[in-house]
């Protein structure tokens, strides 16, 4: 009995201590079986040398991690991109896990990416736009979070009609109005005498034209909520990128908890708010020629639709128009107190197009060509979204241009690089607004700021003409100086979009005794 109580024993034991062991091996031999076998169906696809050892299975993530921590600042798709080695194929691969990102600088093949909505959807941001934490976002069918459902392409055939030339001139009245706040806050900060940070001022404008040109909300309303709904775009943006970033650690409750408390406390009374002011305007929005009243005609396409799915896309609309405005205009007057020669350009076309008036008239808008030029050439320089994530349609795949790409690929389109290819850009990382001069002609999906194709940004003209506004505005009240003369390179930061690390640092002067 003594013996078969040790044999008993000796066996317990060896179950203890073995079989877990002989588990953890089982498993991680058929995960690394598995991931070779996946890499394989890759390996035509150049990629950088993935070091044989116990780390194998991470694939690129260590050196991408690596990375990352030597320049938190630095957006991920940025240091992605810089993984590839210079003279590299326009075609690359890195391996993070079990997740494959084909890096694509290639523009034949991107505009095949960016144009055949059928073979290649969007890519899901790890359902970040719908749902986070329990807190409705962008919803299934907002124009973000749906990767390409028929719902969605019936929507977007209503919706691009909210940004026809009749909607906008709709709106030309109440840009003015913001951009005039925008001047009386400025005309203090030039009173003052001091050197500032511009970049909060354009957010609050940027924020305010969506609210009063896209959904009509009063101003009241808007002075009222302005602190409530730009820390909704805040928190969401945020959170979305941490789920880039780390999206299996977002999921852990004990990670990110103040984040995740935020993102409660200002989306659900963002949303309350935009439901009781799309309740309020429902039937009467319908009958107008309106950003909003095409939104509410969108959302009849389809039975499934319902009002909680126009709140998503009111959020949708703040949260990619409001920041990136911002950003981009940011973009624009930095670059202008750094090159007095185009600052001058710019000023000059400003008087003439005003003249004598005190604003400027719809139509207007097209004689600013050479202010455009500028926005275009800041948006190649520093544009706020620097990649686009495609995937393969489910069960399709293809050959591009002699490239074979597997079922479920993933593209990663490096947009930063394309921007500053000297292939496609002479002297690529000089700021020549001439470049965008009429008559001059670009690669096509050589620059490709507000996306391409049929998923393309909705609101690139409405954004256009708003900095338009604004920015004329500016230059034709204030000289505007540079704030920050050590500084020789807009740094831009974020997981998700792009922003002015630090904000930007100007100080104003009346022009010519000229006041707001």
């Amino acid at each position: 009995q003594h013996y078969f109580i040790q044999s008993n024993l000796r066996t317990t034991m060896f179950l203890l201590l073995y079989v877990p062991l002989v588990l953890t091996v089982a498993s991680y031999l058929i995960i690394n079986f598995l991931l070779f076998l996946q890499r394989r169906s890759f390996r035509h696809i150049p990629s950088l040398p993935i070091p044989w050892g116990l780390q194998w299975f991470r694939g690129h993530e260590p050196e991408f991690s690596r990375r990352v921590k030597a320049d938190r600042n630095k957006h991920k798709g940025i240091v992605m991109g810089e993984m590839v080695p210079e003279g590299n194929s326009t075609i690359n691969i890195v391996f993070l896990y079990n997740q494959g990102l084909i890096l694509v600088t290639d523009v034949p093949i991107i505009a095949k990416l960016m144009t055949d909505r059928k073979a290649y959807t969007k890519r899901p941001l790890f359902g970040a736009w719908n749902s986070m934490n329990g807190v409705r976002v962008g919803g299934k069918y907002g124009l973000i979070g749906d990767i390409g459902s028929e719902v969605w392409a019936a929507k977007r055939r209503v919706e691009d009609k909210a940004f026809s030339k009749g909607a906008l001139k709709e709106t030309m009245e109440g840009m003015i109005v913001i951009s005039h706040n925008f001047i009386d806050v400025m005309q203090k900060m030039a009173e003052a005498g001091e050197v500032f940070d511009m970049f909060d001022h354009l957010v609050l404008s940027a924020m305010q034209t969506i609210a009063k040109c896209g959904f009509e909300m009063s101003d009241e309303l808007i002075r009222e909520h302005s602190d409530l709904l730009i820390n909704t775009v805040n928190i969401v943006n945020l959170c979305i990128g941490l789920n880039l970033k780390d999206p299996v650690g977002f999921r852990m409750p004990w990670k990110y908890k103040q984040e995740k408390a935020d993102l409660w406390k200002q989306t659900l009374p963002a949303r309350d708010l935009m439901k009781r002011t799309l309740t309020e305007g429902l039937e009467s929005a319908r009958m107008k020629n309106t950003i909003l009243a095409h939104l509410i005609r969108a959302h009849d396409v389809s039975d499934q639709l319902t009002l909680d799915d126009i709140v998503d896309e009111c959020l949708v609309f703040f949260g990619a128009g409001m920041e990136t405005t911002a950003t981009t205009m940011a973009g624009v007057v930095w670059h202008l107190v750094r090159h007095p020669d185009v600052y001058e350009k710019v000023q000059e076309e400003v008087d003439r197009v005003y003249g004598d008036k005190e604003d400027l008239e719809f139509d207007d808008l097209n004689q600013l060509v050479y202010l455009e030029m500028v926005i275009k050439e800041s948006l190649r320089l520093k544009g706020p979204a620097p990649v686009v994530a495609k995937q393969m349609a489910p069960g399709v795949s293809v050959t591009l241009d002699d490239w074979y790409f597997p079922k479920n690929s993933k593209f990663t389109i490096l947009v930063h690089k394309i921007h500053t290819d000297p292939v496609y850009w002479e002297d690529p990382l000089k700021f020549n607004p001439e470049r965008f001069a009429p008559g001059q002609r670009t690669t096509p999906f050589s620059y490709m700021p507000f996306s391409a194709g049929p998923r393309n940004c909705i609101g690139k003209h409405f954004a256009m003409m708003e900095m338009k506004v604004l920015i004329s505005q500016l230059i034709r009240k204030f000289v505007v100086t540079n704030g920050r003369p050590s500084e020789t390179e807009l740094i831009l930061t974020g997981d998700f979009t792009q922003y002015p690390m630090g904000g930007i640092d100007v100080k104003l002067q009346n022009r010519n005794g000229m006041t707001a």
